[in-house]
């Protein structure tokens, strides 16, 4: 016995726009592209392009792929994982040199005077095999940042303070802890060869006709220590690009915005479910790079071993310096519309088969509450028939 107002009316009105428009959403969002490719038959295409690039690919146009996909900036991946080898090669390659040159030298002086110079500088050596090498190095680095930063923003310029700037204050921290700790190991195994070797005629030979102490080490001990020496050397630089990815995985490595396999491991936890990718390429350079450097110093009495690792080892100096002028992307170049790019893309005509098949589910999914009430209202005049307000609410009850 109520009176059915027009404020009633749209009351109800709004109400079924709300659920049409709810009903629309969630329509579109259980609809998954994935399982509409799948049921139409469309494949994956090997490397990445943004659409932008597929139409620029279309139209005639040569467009270089993203070969590892896109990060979150729609930096290249490849790109980025040559620039970090060619730091992390870099960084053992050096660091190994400078312990070559430390450790050979302190350790040749030592087994050569012997006696109490010997054992004071044996000493100096179990000193620093106790001090925590981590340790040092975050505080070198911490040490250092204030100190570096204030030089490179300072005013001039020149090659130092250029490369310091590329370096970066966590970098330079470990080539000198690599210089005050790291090379403890080679100093031990030269100083054992020197003890034998000082014992030969062709030294006692040497002194007898008057050589001073450096000529020998230099001419004598040191080139018959060659083979001990380029072993260690080898085994050194592996520990040395592992000791740079891990520092840059812990965020105090090589400075942003330059690359470092550690760096793009890192970034890449944030994602590792759905861009797996991310973190697979880095390791996996990463770890290759390690093995080839260890199998080389290891198999050196082995030619085959040996071979074949430094046909790896040269493929990734290849990889690191010679890559990247190849490729058209900088590994700080942001593009536009390719932001989180898989290695694989889909054409532009399957792209716009899978639009047209989502846009037709949810279109289809979609109730016209107004639509139908016409319908219904023109049905029942056709046939001569009333069409109620209580017909009205059954249609609208049905509709939600």
């Amino acid at each position: 016995g109520e009176k059915f107002t027009k404020k009633d009316e749209a009351i109800l009105r709004a109400k079924a726009k709300t659920a049409a428009k709810d009903t629309s959403s969630e329509s579109e969002e259980s609809v998954d592209p994935d399982t509409v490719r799948k049921e139409l038959g469309i494949k994956k295409h090997i490397f990445g392009y943004s659409k932008e690039e597929l139409e620029r690919k279309a139209s005639g146009e040569k467009v270089f792929p993203h070969v590892f996909g896109t990060d979150m900036y729609g930096r290249d991946i490849l790109v980025r994982v040559m620039y970090g080898a060619r730091v992390s090669m870099s960084v053992g390659v050096f660091a190994a040199l400078l312990v070559l040159i430390i450790g050979a030298l302190y350790g040749a002086i030592s087994g050569y005077c012997g006696g109490k110079v010997d054992a004071v500088m044996q000493r100096i050596v179990e000193l620093i095999y106790a001090v925590p090498e981590m340790l040092v190095v975050l505080l070198i680095a911490t040490a250092l940042k204030p100190i570096l930063t204030e030089y490179i923003n300072s005013p001039g310029g020149g090659p130092l303070k250029s490369f310091a700037n590329v370096l970066g204050p966590n970098l330079i921290s470990m080539f000198i802890a690599f210089g005050l700790l790291y090379w403890v190991t080679m100093s031990r195994i030269i100083r054992g060869q020197v003890l034998q070797l000082k014992q030969q005629e062709y030294v006692t030979a040497a002194r007898a006709l008057g050589a001073s102490g450096g000529r020998i080490i230099r001419r004598h001990l040191l080139p018959n220590c060659i083979g001990q020496i380029v072993v260690t050397t080898c085994l050194q630089i592996p520990s040395a690009i592992f000791l740079e990815s891990f520092l840059s995985y812990l965020g105090v490595g090589v400075s942003a915005p330059l690359p470092s396999l550690g760096s793009m491991a890192t970034d890449a936890l944030s994602g590792m479910y759905t861009y797996t990718y991310r973190l697979i390429v880095p390791s996996v350079v990463l770890s290759v790079m390690i093995l080839a450097f260890n199998l080389f110093g290891d198999g050196l009495r082995d030619n085959v071993v040996a071979m074949v690792a430094l046909g790896v080892i040269i493929f990734l100096f290849l990889f690191a310096f010679v890559g990247p002028l190849l490729i058209p992307y900088g590994y700080d170049e942001f593009n536009d519309g390719a932001e989180n790019l898989f290695p694989y893309h889909y054409t532009l005509e399957d792209q716009q088969r899978v639009d047209e098949e989502i846009a037709s589910r949810t279109q289809s999914e979609v109730v016209d509450i107004d639509a139908m009430i016409e319908q219904a209202k023109a049905e029942a005049e056709s046939k001569g028939e009333k069409f109620t307000k209580k017909d009205e609410a059954i249609l609208r009850a049905k509709a939600k």
